[in-house]
């Protein structure tokens, strides 16, 4: 038995979800099982941009808007992957207080 976490990540656009483990379950020899795949996904840079309202595709490609405009004004940092949303909150929780980001991988860019 393996606790869920939140936050749940999401890519945009896909059919997936990724849940977070816990440092305790970490430790754990963990499996692969059915439709479930452990994983372990390498460190990354990050880039955010957090909101508030439910989980609609409006608000997450307005915040995937709001961040696409941070990194044209912040030229040192590089998108490597594509945008992917972080959810905090499960559906029980109303809507106007449901808390979620939008990610993107970055590198920084070469100083020269």
């Amino acid at each position: 038995m393996l606790k869920m976490m939140v936050p749940v990540e999401a890519p945009l656009g896909g059919n997936e979800m990724r849940f977070y483990v816990g440092s305790r379950d970490a430790r754990r020899a963990l499996q692969s099982d059915g439709g479930v795949q452990v994983t372990e996904l390498p460190a990354r840079l990050v880039v955010s941009a957090g909101a508030r309202g439910s989980y609609s595709w409006s608000n997450i490609h307005a915040a995937e808007h709001k961040l696409n405009d941070w990194l044209t004004e912040n030229p040192r940092y590089l998108p490597a992957a594509e945008a992917y949303a972080v959810f905090w909150n499960g559906p029980y929780v109303p809507g106007i207080v449901k808390r979620f980001e939008v990610h993107k991988a970055v590198k920084l860019r070469a100083l020269h």
